[in-house]
């Protein structure tokens, strides 16, 4: 289908959608593309609107009225997306050039759900499809293809089907839990800063206040035993206190505000067949580190004073950093509660028995 609208590159506009028709009478042998149950799950649509064709300007570009958006399109790094005023119509495949919505959809002033990239319909066919009221009083959507109208489906079963434009994991606390209508704020934010994909979004406690902070982390990148993203740290106005405001040069997005992107990185020990994260290794190599750990999950290792049932709390599988100065080793690992703190091991010896000589416990 894409060569063969390259073909017609050098029509005139109104030879478009003939073309379309012939094209399509031409293969009536072959199989016809699914129509919008098919094409509306595609992730890649940038934008999907419920709209009214009003009016058509001279270069034939329909004017419209947004009667819902279903899906929004991505923010950049300076600007927050918005609808279109217009829509165009089809670009060309290898061209710069249009065929004007008012020749594709024959000058109809009517009811769509439209598939956008912009203010282009998004695809060489299914990009538009006719809604009208139904016998029941209920919206229906002609889901043939191209537009083509029937058969005619309820509008609500067929929107439910498009994929959710923030697909990310969520790490959040009890007591701060962000709506879908601030997820997306806070995914539109990212983008302005530099995050293009947002792979999670944490909410936590910064003990012992009541202020909760955000954290957006990107798509991870990983070279060898390191994994690298960027991380974004977010402030919302309703968990902070009212005498903190955005300082110059922060993106705001509405009560969302942020500074710049910082790059993380962790490094990655195997112990076992299964992997675990560090954020910072300091005088000792990945070996010693890997050992270390190996001997703590597995309850390898005594203490010199104390039972180990002060140790009931932490989270093994999350160790923080390793570090050695001069004879000293210290390791760290989070809570088993997110927001609890950490604890900070201090290790007497390695061999032949690794000794734990004090426990410290930072508390929120």
């Amino acid at each position: 289908m894409a060569i063969a609208m390259q073909q017609f590159g050098s029509h005139a506009s109104s030879a478009f959608a003939l073309a379309l028709i012939t094209l399509a009478n031409a293969n009536a042998d072959e199989p016809v593309p699914e129509g919008l149950p098919a094409a509306i799950k595609n992730p890649a649509i940038p934008s999907i609107l419920d709209v009214t064709i009003l009016a058509y300007n001279n270069e034939g570009h329909g004017m419209f009225a947004i009667n819902k958006i279903y899906k929004k399109g991505k923010s950049t790094r300076h600007n927050r997306w918005s609808p279109p005023t217009s829509i165009r119509g089809y670009g060309y495949a290898g061209s710069d050039k249009t065929a004007p919505l008012k020749t594709i959809i024959g000058g109809k002033k009517t009811r769509f759900l439209v598939l956008l990239d912009g203010d282009l319909l998004y695809s060489t066919y299914n990009n538009r499809f006719p809604i009208r009221v139904g016998a029941q009083g209920t919206l229906e959507v002609g889901v043939g293809f191209n537009g083509s109208g029937e058969p005619w489906h309820p509008l609500s079963d067929i929107t439910k089907q498009i994929p959710e434009s923030a697909s990310f994991e969520r790490n959040y606390i009890q007591e701060a839990k962000l709506t879908r209508a601030e997820e997306q704020d806070v995914v539109d934010l990212a983008h302005r800063c530099g995050i293009t994909t947002v792979a999670r979004i944490s909410a936590y406690y910064l003990r012992p206040t009541s202020t909760r902070g955000i954290t957006v982390e990107s798509v991870e990148k990983i070279d060898g035993r390191y994994v690298i993203c960027d991380v974004l740290e977010i402030k919302y106005k309703k968990w902070w206190p009212s005498t903190v405001a955005p300082r110059p040069g922060d993106e705001q997005l509405g009560d969302f505000w942020a500074g710049k992107v910082r790059s993380q990185k962790q490094t990655i020990l195997k112990v076992g067949k299964k992997e675990y994260r560090t954020r910072s290794i300091k005088g000792l190599t990945i070996h010693e580190c890997e050992k270390i750990l190996s001997d703590l999950l597995s309850g390898n290792f005594r203490l010199a004073r104390g039972s180990k049932n002060s140790l009931e709390q932490v989270n093994w599988t999350k160790p923080r950093g390793f570090y050695k100065r001069a004879e000293t080793i210290s390791v760290s690992f989070s809570h088993k509660q997110e927001g609890e703190g950490f604890f900070d091991l201090q290790i007497q010896q390695l061999a032949p028995e690794l000794t734990i000589s004090e426990v410290m416990q930072s508390i929120p």
